[in-house]
């Protein structure tokens, strides 16, 4: 079994590869940018509408922005992390978010760098033997707390 402090460097290791692997990924799809309608209507999650999956890696790195991880009352399925209209944790922000734009120019592009990205950061996951999971955006961001917390 690994030590917590053993776990942990890991885990901060494996956030360190996820910093560059998200400077790389928006390098690479610098070219597919769409302007921002900045209405926060893409962080907004519930029937109809968008469902952002979170690996382990995503969740821990949205959690090391150190802000609040409890949607807001007055928008309970929103990405607890919008602030306005914007990400609030814009350099923590997840591949799903990177990824997705309102419009569907360049979709097609983009899907194939998201999952050219997942896969990477699978690789990261093994590599550092961090926790693996897939799960929908609040499921991911409690289990992703409580197994840092362990």
């Amino acid at each position: 079994m690994t030590s917590v402090p053993n776990a942990i460097a890991a885990i901060e290791s494996a956030l360190g590869e996820m910093r560059a692997l998200y400077a790389r990924l928006d390098a690479e799809l610098a070219h597919y940018v769409r302007p921002c309608r900045a209405d926060g209507e893409c962080c907004r999650f519930g029937p109809g509408k968008p469902v952002l999956y979170l690996t382990f890696l995503e969740a821990a790195m949205m959690l090391a922005s150190g802000r609040d991880t409890e949607p807001s009352p007055d928008s309970p399925n929103a990405c607890p992390y919008l602030d306005g209209g914007r990400c609030g944790i814009r350099e923590g922000r997840a591949l799903g978010c990177r990824t997705f734009f309102c419009d569907s120019v360049f979709e097609e592009q983009r899907c194939l760098i998201h999952e050219k990205f997942l896969r990477e950061i699978r690789t990261v996951e093994a590599k550092f033997q961090v926790p693996h999971f897939y799960r929908p955006l609040a499921e991911a961001l409690r289990e992703a707390a409580r197994l840092c917390r362990s």
